[in-house]
């Protein structure tokens, strides 16, 4: 009988001693991990100062990085345009135009034939 408990504490003993083991590589192992993650951290962010650099961004990534954000809100971010036509052609009135982008054909040539002025087209509201 002291032989089966003392066959039982040595297997405890081994259980713990594994136990601690376990828990010490575990413990390596998430520093490990941890300094993998800050080195991956590190790498891209000198990929992106190399990449800045080659482009000839002077300055630090946070500037780079803010001009860049900025221009693309500015970019992605603008607001639509009033589209609603604000010129008529007095001879069709089907045919409109908003006043942004290129004057359309029916008013270049009306206003280079002296047919009508920009301003007999404006729609009055």
């Amino acid at each position: 009988m002291q032989e089966n408990n003392f066959n039982q504490l040595l297997t405890l003993i081994n259980e713990i001693d594994n136990f601690k083991i376990f828990n010490a590589v575990e413990t390596q192992l998430q520093i490990v991990r941890k300094k993998l993650e800050k080195n991956k951290e590190e790498n891209i962010l000198k990929s992106i100062k190399d990449a800045l650099e080659a482009a000839g961004v002077d300055g630090n990534i946070n500037d780079a990085l803010d001009k860049v954000v900025h221009k693309l809100k500015s970019h992605y971010g603008k607001k639509t345009r009033d589209l609603t036509p604000k010129y008529r052609n007095p001879f069709n009135y089907s045919e409109t135009w908003s006043g942004f982008g290129h004057r359309p054909q029916w008013l270049k040539n009306g206003l280079s034939d002296n047919k009508f002025t920009l301003e007999q087209c404006k729609i009055k509201n």
